[in-house]
């Protein structure tokens, strides 16, 4: 019988390593509980590709944990779940896609995306009925998740636990917490929001650093902050503008845009990062226009949306020179376009 302790540094290990391929936990009395928590670590394994989880009474609830972890999974090959407590529980074997992350940092450490980082994330979703509600797929892919784009990796999330969960103790919905966030974490630090700053400037620590950062900078720090509270939230954005906008500066090297979108319970919701509207979401400085005039499709003139978990879809990171960084081969994405052509302004409802 595997006590917790002993699957927890099983799981921590798993989940810091880049040298496991096969891991053989049978007969281990891991059950639900323990199935939930290697779970994670699984999921977050750059090299696992065999798992043999025979004998261990997992059931239904811990297969589902098992399956929702191993969507973000791209390495493993053969699954074993045999003589567990489900129906449908023989040796599989998982189809899953190859994904490559050529000009991706690695995490920084255990404490990154670790146990540590993981457990706080579970943590902060049993805080609050609101953080509780979250579906299983959102939690995974927009809480759970240690990075957004091509930023350098910070343990952020320890920090951002600790400052702003007092801050989101009484709010009493994701938008609700949200909106706070936006309106009081800049003043922590004195964070500013300054032009053309990215890729110089893009992670949590490097803004606190600095003391600013452009839209990219901002919208990480406002998605990792989110996150770090239990509300599901990722970077979304643009690499070219389709309509000329007034104030554009000849001399800025891009003309993208990013922001924030929010999980409210049932939509995804957005806004400016550093740019609080008393007022609600969905009330940005771009919206409607000039995001009503984006194509979608379009490489550079759709609106795209960060997705941790694998997708057909890239984000082209146009200020990168790598051409599979420029030409949308490397941070995963959904094409989102459509939600803002759609969308109706809320004051014009």
């Amino acid at each position: 019988m595997t006590t917790s302790l002993q699957v927890r540094r099983i799981a921590s290990h798993l989940a810091n390593s880049s040298e496991v391929k096969s891991l053989f936990i049978g007969s281990a009395g891991l059950g639900d509980a323990g199935t939930e928590l290697l779970s994670a670590a699984v999921g977050v394994c750059p090299s696992l590709t065999q798992l043999y989880m025979g004998h261990n009474g997992i059931g239904p609830k811990g297969a589902a944990k098992l399956a929702a972890a191993l969507s973000y999974n791209t390495t493993l090959e053969l699954l074993n779940l045999t003589n567990n407590h489900l129906v449908v529980g023989q040796t599989v074997v998982c189809a899953l896609r190859e994904c490559s992350h050529p000009v991706l940092p690695p995490p920084l450490s255990s404490s990154t995306c670790g146990l540590p980082a993981i457990e706080l994330a579970l943590l902060a979703r049993q805080a609050h009925a609101w953080s509780r509600s979250v579906p299983e797929d959102i939690f995974l892919n927009n809480v759970l998740p240690y990075a957004n784009m091509d930023e350098p990796r910070d343990d952020w999330r320890s920090l951002f636990s600790a400052l702003f969960a007092p801050i989101v103790a009484g709010a009493g919905s994701l938008t609700g917490a949200a909106q706070l966030l936006n309106e009081r974490i800049w003043s922590i630090w004195g964070i500013e929001f300054q032009p053309d700053h990215t890729p110089e400037i893009m992670s949590p620590s490097q803004t606190i650093s600095a003391g600013f950062a452009s839209c990219t900078g901002l919208s990480i720090f406002l998605v990792d902050a989110c996150r770090a509270v239990g509300i599901p939230a990722r970077v979304a954005g643009t690499p070219d503008w389709q309509e000329v906008r007034n104030g554009d500066s000849p001399k800025e090297r891009f003309h993208n845009h990013n922001w924030a979108e929010i999980w409210d319970g049932e939509h995804w919701s957005f806004t400016g990062a550093a740019e609080y509207n008393p007022a609600g979401f969905n009330r940005t400085w771009f919206f409607p226009h000039p995001a009503k005039g984006q194509i979608p499709g379009d490489t550079l003139q759709a609106i795209y949306a960060v997705s941790f978990k694998p997708s057909d879809t890239y984000f082209p990171l146009i200020w990168r020179d790598t051409p599979e960084a420029k030409h949308n081969r490397v941070v995963h994405a959904e094409d989102v376009t459509r939600n803002y052509l759609t969308a109706v302004h809320p004051d014009a409802a």
